[in-house]
């Protein structure tokens, strides 16, 4: 029997797993704060574009550099639909491209938290044969 494998298919299976979790999209206000380059401080807001329990994706009008180490304060609604703002957390970039007039980032909590008012769920078991 000569059984066809798909190498693409099983390829981004591989990816998907690498991922720490499920993500969601889902869009948040944030406030980000940092140190460039320079030594200036800075603080600028953006959006996320999906979420996840260890980070998110999000998106500036202003150049960040991967590896660069910020504070993200979540701006969501909280449980009686009243906006709050969560305490700063610290998250480090993982990656950043620039769209645009944008630049996109990809970013992991360096302490877990739970930002986004949001239970993700619990990754699915493998059975390894």
């Amino acid at each position: 029997m000569n059984a066809q494998i798909n190498w693409a298919g099983l390829s981004n299976e591989t990816l998907e797993d690498r991922r720490n979790g499920k993500r969601v999209t889902l869009q948040f206000g944030l406030e980000i704060a940092g140190v460039d380059a320079a030594g200036a401080a800075f603080t600028v807001h953006g959006r996320t574009r999906n979420v996840s329990h260890h980070g998110c994706c999000f998106e500036v009008p202003r150049p960040l550099v991967k590896g660069e180490r910020l504070t993200l304060k979540v701006i969501r609604p909280n449980a009686q639909g009243v906006r709050e703002t969560t305490d700063a957390l610290p998250f480090r970039l993982a990656w950043v491209l620039q769209e645009q007039d944008l630049w996109v980032a990809g970013a992991d909590l360096v302490r877990i938290e739970a930002p986004w008012g949001v239970t993700f769920p619990e990754t699915p078991a493998t059975v390894k044969v």
